[in-house]
Order: structure tokens, then C-alpha cells, then sequence
């Protein structure tokens, strides 16, 4: 009587395996055609789609202004004093100055924005945070087509209001002891676009504060803010040496 080696049995499988590669074979050529394997939702069941980049919302900026006193033919134009744009004045002496969107203020007026620190120009004991890439550029005053220099501020009021323009989203403080200014103590959270401040300057200080947008005419008057002093104070970056280079001629 025989006895067959059980060890020599597993060849039955190799066969096997054989005959299913042929059967894949098969179906291929019969136009089965590849097997997409499945995919795996991620956990919770969300979308595998990215979300949509989201650009900021843009605050325009606009100034809408009344000369006090006025008195007829004294300005037919208001403008700010680097930039194009300009309003026609009324003969009571009304405006409403339209400023640059987001898109011009970057490009054609690109050279003309500030790094944030150079706004408080000349200053000493300086502790600041703010990107490095966040870009200012404020207005503080107009000039007339006559050339007269106007401030919005009230009547014997020593607070101003500015429009300052911001290339991004940004939170900005910052400390100082500056020329014109005295000591700032300030914090920013500025939008893309024109934000409006109210600066009070009381002296030994000047404070910032962020405020709603004028949707009124606002009083701009002529001469400053009554003295010498203030009327530095009330554009501090053109004593820094970034205006002074595109002003030397």
C-alpha cells in the first residue's frame, strides 16, 4: 500500500491563483475594464472639497466736509495734498470727497504708503507690533485749489479727525516718546481700506482713537489747530525720512 506525503499539497493553490489571474485577464479584454477602488470619506462624513480663499471686505473711504467759515469764490476745490483725487466745493462751501480704493492706493500710490512706525515720525523709546508688511497711509489735512490748508476739527477743539489708509487687516500698538506729539500710547485694529480716527492732542500727549465713519458734512477749517506747534503735531510723518526723500526738490 502507498502512502501519499501530505507536504506535497499546497500545489492546488498555485493552480488556483492561476486560473483568477487568467479570469482578470479575461474580463479586461472583454471591456470589464479596471476596478476603481473605493474612497474613503473623511471622518464625520464632511466634503473632501477645499473651502473657497476668502478675500477681506474692503472699507471704502469717503470725506465728506463743510469749510468753516466760507465765505463765496474762496475754493471751487478741495484735495488732499499727494494725491489726485479732489471734490468740487459748493458755494456754501460743502464737499464730498471720494479717496482711492484698495486697488489704486497699492499701485499707482504704492510709493507713497508709509511703514507703520514712520506715521508718528521722529521718536524715541519705541516699542511697537505690527506686521511687517502692514503699509499706512493717513490724511490729516486738504488743500484748497486757492491754496488754503484745512483740518477737520471744531472750533477751539484740539482734537482732529484722520483718515488713514491701511493695506490689510492688522492690529498695530504703539509706544513713544515722539517729536510734536509727546508721549503715544496706542493701539490700532485697522480694516483694509480708509480708517477714521479722532487725534486729541492735549500737550505733554497725543491720543488715537478709532471711530466710526462721518456720514455728515464735517467742519474743516482753515489755519490748523491754532498754533504752531499742533500744526506739526497734526502730520508727524512728514518728519520722517521717508516723506522728507520725495519732498527734498
Amino acid at each position: 500500500m502507498t502512502t501519499t506525503d501530505q507536504r506535497s499539497r499546497p500545489a492546488p493553490r498555485l493552480v488556483l491563483g492561476t486560473v483568477l489571474t487568467g479570469a482578470a485577464l479575461v474580463l479586461a479584454s472583454c471591456g470589464g475594464g479596471a476596478i476603481t477602488p473605493e474612497t474613503t470619506p473623511p471622518p464625520g462624513g464632511g466634503s473632501t472639497e477645499l473651502p473657497p480663499v476668502t478675500t477681506p471686505a474692503e472699507q471704502s473711504g469717503r470725506i465728506p466736509g463743510q469749510i468753516t467759515p466760507f465765505t463765496a469764490g474762496q475754493a471751487s476745490s478741495v484735495r488732499p495734498e499727494e494725491l489726485s483725487e479732489s471734490a468740487a466745493v459748493s458755494g456754501s462751501g460743502l464737499f464730498d470727497l471720494a479717496l482711492p480704493g484698495a486697488t489704486t492706493m497699492t499701485t499707482t500710490y504704492a510709493d507713497l504708503l508709509f511703514n507703520a512706525t514712520d506715521i508718528f515720525g521722529s521718536c524715541e523709546n519705541v516699542i511697537t507690533t505690527a506686521p511687517d508688511s502692514l503699509r499706512l497711509y493717513p490724511i490729516a489735512s486738504l488743500k484748497t485749489d486757492t491754496g488754503q490748508a484745512l483740518t477737520a476739527n471744531a472750533s477751539g477743539s484740539t482734537t482732529a479727525k484722520n483718515w488713514w489708509f491701511a493695506n490689510q487687516d492688522a492690529s498695530y500698538t504703539f509706544q513713544g516718546d515722539c517729536l510734536g506729539l509727546g508721549t503715544v500710547n496706542a493701539t490700532f485694529n485697522f480694516k483694509l481700506g480708509w480708517n477714521v480716527l479722532d487725534v486729541t492732542y492735549s500737550g505733554a500727549s497725543t491720543a488715537y482713537a478709532q471711530v466710526a465713519a462721518p456720514t455728515s458734512p464735517v467742519e474743516w477749517r482753515v489755519g490748523g489747530l491754532g498754533s504752531q506747534r499742533l500744526n506739526n503735531a497734526l502730520e508727524p510723518w512728514k518728519n520722517s525720512a521717508a516723506y522728507r526723500a520725495r519732498h527734498r526738490n
